[in-house]
């Protein structure tokens, strides 16, 4: 699920970093993999990890 979503979101984390700012895009993908990593540790469910792995790779 991580590499899948980092791929998907490949293209539009490099417009944000086109459009706006490259700094913007890398806090951006600090805060996401921080939070998905953290919360990924809290929960002990499959499936919870799987979300938490998407937003990971979203970051």
């Amino acid at each position: 699920m991580l590499e899948i979503s980092a791929f998907v979101f490949e293209i539009p984390t490099g417009v944000v970093a086109d459009l706006y700012s490259r700094k913007l895009s890398v806090v951006i993908g600090f805060i996401l993999t921080g939070l998905g990593f953290a919360a990924g540790g809290l929960t002990p469910t499959f499936e919870a990890l799987l979300a938490w792995s998407f937003l990971w790779g979203l970051g």
